[in-house]
């Protein structure tokens, strides 16, 4: 028994020893597939695929011309206004100029530029038949169609009838394939070649090509020929310089028979991959059909992921290396992922670990341990019931190379084909799941039980471990060059050496601790919100450009040197030189390769177990574990190079107008609304795909718009805005994004151009002048009215003073007089009496005048002389001396302003003589247009400077408020001011409406 286990583990090891990284990678390889139907919005009979240099698809349909963006179908509508044809098309061609040429089922070409929406109908006014266009081609520039009616080459404007000659017999033209060399390879229906050395020149036999049925051109311009025996073609690589064979000179070709009957069309991917296109039959996949090591495979993609439509109707390999296909009913990708996953028996979910002579175990409920070989062949082990059924939540290997299983209330060592329990178990265990494993140099294993603290298993019996350090829940064990590290739901880490334990201090803020991974002396921590690296002495946070790591649950630092995290949002990869880059200056942010659903990466991570959920095995491949999902890649096979992803503006409408180019938008005015559409070039990640928008001119920072394509705003002050656009994916970060700019110009509204202001301006402030002035005329003449009541109020006075008073004054000087004519002339009281009388007629003439004056019948035309006899014999008698000045025209005053300004004068020459003690007083009289102007300037102490700069109103006493009254009256304005000659200066100003008698 003995030397059959040994003759058994000799030839284990010589299989492994035989496998080969090679041979690994040769193995399965996941097909992904995603199909659009009218449930999505796809259209129908999708007869023609193209790609623009923007990376849009565009779709021949039976609804017309469709652009594709990768999420969203958007019909163009190439038809004018009053057509009645259909618009179901047969094909779709990208000219070099980025137009395209639309083929219709039923009649003639169109030609269409996206950028300007134009749109040129091309038939027989032109020189082409109506009839349907089955390809396009672009020969020395010279475009070329093929036709149910023959082939047309375009001159100039016009289409010419391509003559081909003799050669072309009885047949028709079917296909056109443009050659490296610039001639044209024509075939036949009956599946003959010919070539031509440019358009409109006449046809030859190819005859090299005689055992050809179909053609495909590799992107390095050689032939992939389809042969009519069923064998495929491809001309061998050139020799290079330094080996075998003349440089320059083509290889052997490399020849598979497929056995198959000519397709309907055929090309090959990046990968290698033959896709074979028939009619009726649908679509074939040769994964790596020229991999002479490995034996032909035909797939049926509608056999393993089903297809949108029952008939194909085309085909197409866009510059991603995404094939297309259409079909009767919708629109189909398929892409080979890189991330591959593995059919396993049993429950859904499970663990994962490596194993150390390659490969990895994988445990799941229902199933023994299952060992998958570096040929991703799977082995079960003979296991027990109770391993099937408790089985499937830790399962790792030992320094030794022993192989440990976690499950429910049990932990079991693999023996051969045998599962053997580690009993007895402890009481702890019962009822709880073992939450991980790991051994120590000392050989001692320990084990998490979840919720029921650390143990180790030595000397065939639990311990449980008491140290203090260690209490609490551990999430995750791992084995370290020098021990164990062990980490702990409550964030902590704790290193473990030769059974003496240590904490690490860690930064806050990490939450659970859910991934270790040890690397020589440093040691990776994967937790709820990040990754840290702990080296000896420094504890680093891993900062990631863009959207930083969410839960992770799997670290591996590959033997490549890059760092590979599985976490909540994806698979994240660095680069092994960026990594050595960061260990330098750890302040830096590090750029990182992110991995997602388009590149095989689904489901979500288990919160609490099934750690870790990323391995490697020693041959250099990883497994990681996803959604209950265990899958494997290579890492070389993951692309490395981030796509440059542009934002494309699709469509522009100020309201429901359509712009072109939309990178240029004006708006009339500020109230119309500006919308947008917009994609972006990846169209395998299109779903995934982030947009953010910012108005230059407005916003300050970027508004994120999701995934959301469509962006609408208005309301706009007049003037020139850029809206800048970036888009984002998984593995391209915000920081790495390109941008597209569309110019805004909003023009202003009538009423917000300064024509428009300046005009309404002008108006408000002659409205405002014309509303003064009717005031003031208003305030005039109601002055005027006031006045001239005055006036005949006066009068009225005045004439009952000369008919009563002054009347009996004379009458009673008479009485006096006829008295006094009795008493001698030398009596010395007729004598007095005699001078009273004189006195009292002075009097009398002096009343009759004031009152003349009263009555207005005296209109003073010289006020200033007026003024100064009222103020001559005032000043005389107190010794003052008075200097006259005026100027302007003299014009006539109101006697009533006259007399009030009489009035005010005597007033503020009483106060000078009474209060300046100064000697002199300056009268001056101003005719101006706007108004009359009296000053009276004394050369005494002057007033207060508060009082002379209007800061502070002199205190209004009798006289003084007087004055202002009778200014008031008069509809004038007083001031006292800080005279020139340092004295007090009152001014008395009256308008001239006011002040001046009309003529």
């Amino acid at each position: 028994m003995r030397r059959r286990r040994i003759f058994f583990a000799w030839v284990a090891a010589l299989i492994f020893a035989l496998v080969s990284p090679a041979t690994w990678a040769q193995g399965q390889r996941h097909l992904e597939h995603f199909a659009w139907t009218d449930v999505r919005g796809a259209p129908g009979d999708v007869a023609g695929i193209a790609q623009t240099a923007d990376g849009l698809l565009w779709l021949a349909t039976d609804r017309g011309l469709v652009r594709f963006d990768g999420e969203h179908f958007q019909l163009v509508n190439l038809a004018p206004p009053d057509a009645t044809e259909p618009q179901n098309l047969a094909d779709v061609f990208v000219m070099p100029d980025q137009s395209l040429m639309v083929s219709y089922r039923s009649y003639g070409v169109v030609r269409y530029w996206p950028s300007t929406h134009r749109v040129v109908r091309q038939g027989p006014a032109s020189g082409l038949p109506v009839a349907r266009a089955a390809g396009f081609a672009v020969v020395q520039g010279t475009l070329v169609v093929v036709t149910t009616a023959g082939v047309y080459w375009q001159d100039g404007e016009q289409w010419r009838k391509w003559a081909l000659g003799p050669a072309l017999g009885d047949g028709y033209v079917d296909m056109i394939f443009p050659d490296v060399d610039g001639t044209l390879l024509l075939r036949t229906e009956h599946l003959q070649w010919l070539r031509a050395p440019r358009p409109g020149a006449p046809a030859v036999p190819a005859a090299e090509l005689a055992e050809v049925a179909n053609l495909y051109q590799l992107p390095d311009g050689r032939w992939v020929r389809w042969m009519k025996n069923g064998d495929l073609v491809q001309p061998g690589l050139p020799a290079a310089p330094g080996t075998s064979g003349k440089p320059g000179t083509p290889g052997p070709p490399q020849v598979r028979h497929l056995g198959l009957e000519a397709p309907y069309g055929f090309m090959l991917d990046a990968h290698g991959d033959l896709w074979v296109f028939f009619t009726e039959h649908g679509s074939l996949l040769v994964p790596q059909v020229f991999d002479a090591r490995r034996p032909l495979q035909r797939i049926r993609p509608a056999d393993i992921t089903g297809v949108s439509g029952p008939v194909m109707l085309s085909y197409f390999l866009d510059r991603q290396g995404t094939v297309w296909m259409g079909t009767s009913t919708g629109l189909d990708r398929f892409g080979m992922a890189p991330v591959n996953p593995v059919k396993l028996p049993g429950r859904v979910g499970g663990t994962i670990g490596p194993d150390a002579r390659g490969g990895v175990w994988v445990t799941r409920q229902g199933i023994a341990p299952l060992y998958i070989r570096p040929d991703l062949t799977q082995h079960q082990t003979l296991g027990d019931d109770e391993v099937k059924s408790h089985g499937g939540t830790a399962v790792y290997t030992a320094r030794s190379g022993s192989v440990f299983i976690g499950g429910y209330e049990r932990v079991w060592q693999l023996v051969g084909e045998h599962s053997v329990p580690l009993q007895p178990m402890p009481e702890a265990a019962q009822g709880r799941l073992v939450q991980s494993l790991a051994d120590d140099p000392d050989g001692r294993l320990w084990m998490s039980l979840m919720d029921g603290g650390l143990w180790t298993w030595r000397q065939g019996r639990w311990q449980s471990v008491t140290d203090g350090t260690l209490a609490g829940r551990c999430t995750i064990l791992a084995a370290t060059p020098q021990g164990i590290a062990a980490g702990f739901e409550d964030g902590r880490l704790v290193l473990i050496d030769h059974g003496h334990s240590r904490r690490v201090p860690l930064p806050s803020g990490l939450g659970r601790i859910l991934a270790l991974h040890a690397k020589g002396d440093q040691l990776w921590v994967g937790g709820d919100q990040g990754v840290l690296l702990v080296r000896p002495g420094s504890v680093v946070p891993l900062v990631l450009q863009g959207a930083s790591p969410g839960r992770v649950t799997g670290i591996v630092e590959s033997t490549s040197g890059d760092l590979w995290i599985n976490e909540a949002n994806g698979l994240i990869r660095i680069a092994a030189s960026v990594l050595a880059t960061w260990r330098a200056s750890p302040q830096t942010p590090v750029p990182a390769e992110r991995y997602g659903p388009t590149d095989g990466v689904h489901g979500a991570l288990h919160p609490n177990r099934t750690f870790p959920s990323l391995v490697e095995e020693p041959s250099g491949r990883l497994w990681i574990n996803r959604g209950g999902i265990i899958a494997w890649f290579d890492p070389q096979a993951l692309p490395t190079t981030r796509t440059a992803l542009r934002p494309l503006i699709l469509e522009a409408a100020v309201d429901d107008t359509p712009v072109f180019p939309p990178n240029r938008i004006v708006a009339s005015t500020p109230e119309q609304q500006i919308r947008l559409v917009f994609a972006a070039t990846d169209l395998r990640d299109a779903v995934t795909t982030q947009f953010r928008v910012m108005l230059e001119g407005l916003d300050s920072d970027w508004t994120l718009l999701g995934n959301n394509r469509r962006f609408a705003f208005g309301g706009l002050a007049p003037g020139h805005y850029r809206l800048k656009v970036q888009a984002a994916t998984p593995r391209q970060p915000w920081d790495d994004a390109q941008m597209a700019v569309v110019e805004v110009q909003v023009l202003p509204a009538l009423y917000q151009t300064w024509w428009f202001r300046a005009t309404v301006i002008l108006l408000v402030m002659v409205t405002v002048t014309l509303m003064i002035r009717i005031r003031i005329r208003w305030l005039l003449r109601r002055s005027e009215q006031l006045l001239e009541l005055k006036l005949r109020e006066r009068e009225r006075i005045a004439r009952d003073l000369h008919d009563s008073l002054l009347q009996s004054i004379v009458g009673l000087v008479l009485q006096i007089q006829r008295h006094l004519r009795g008493l001698d002339a030398t009596h010395p009281v007729r004598q007095k009496v005699e001078a009273a009388l004189e006195q009292a007629e002075g009097v009398v003439e002096e009343t009759r005048e004031q009152l003349v004056n009263v009555r207005g019948e005296g209109v003073a035309r010289d006020l200033a002389i007026s003024l100064q006899k009222s103020l001559a014999g005032l000043l005389a008698a107190e010794g003052w001396v008075l200097r006259l000045s005026e100027q302007g025209r003299q014009r006539s005053v109101h006697p009533i302003v006259v007399e009030e300004l009489m009035a005010i004068v005597l007033e503020a020459a009483r106060n000078a003589i009474s209060h300046s003690g100064g000697q002199a007083l300056v009268l001056e009289v101003s005719y101006g247009r706007r108004d009359l102007q009296v000053r009276v300037e004394d050369n005494g102490r002057g007033m207060a400077k508060s009082l002379a700069t209007g800061a502070q109103a002199p205190p209004l006493h009798f006289g003084l408020r007087g004055m202002k009254e009778r200014a008031e009256v008069i509809g004038a304005r007083i001031d006292w001011l800080q005279g020139s000659a340092g004295g007090t200066c009152v001014r008395v100003t009256v308008p001239a409406g006011l002040a001046y008698v009309s003529r």
